[in-house]
């Protein structure tokens, strides 16, 4: 789209020029018609008309230029993002492994353990009548 607009406006600042030269060129004509020096033909400034049609292009390009810059500039924060947010987890993942385990943890995961094993049944074959009385 910005692309196509800045076509459009050297389109347009082409059409101009060569119209303004048009000018110095028929005078030219008619000097070397009438064996007189030709004169170089600038084409001159830009005139009021050319200014009027080209004002609201150069403002859609203006616009579409600071859209263009405010995008890519939160594309690149983005990018900074994730790549901070990367290195605080990568950071964060270090300390965990450095840690000492907590005590608590730790306390948890024996009584998960002992939770699993199966509770030793009563002998009842060592028993005699006697311990019995």
């Amino acid at each position: 789209m910005l692309s196509d607009t800045k076509q459009n406006i050297a389109k347009v600042e082409n059409i101009g020029h060569e119209l303004r030269s048009v000018g110095g060129h028929l005078k030219n004509a008619g000097r070397a018609m009438t064996g007189k020096d030709t004169q170089t033909v600038d084409g001159g400034q830009e005139g009021r008309f050319q200014s009027v049609v080209l004002a609201p292009m150069r403002a859609t390009k203006s616009l579409l230029s600071s859209m263009n810059n405010a995008t890519l500039a939160a594309i690149g924060g983005m990018e900074s993002l994730e790549l901070s947010a990367e290195a605080a987890r990568e950071a964060r993942a270090e300390r965990q492994a450095e840690k000492k385990p907590s005590i608590r943890q730790a306390l948890a995961e024996k009584r998960a353990e002992a939770a699993a094993q199966p509770a030793p049944a009563p002998d009842k074959e060592h028993k005699t009548p006697e311990a019995a009385l």
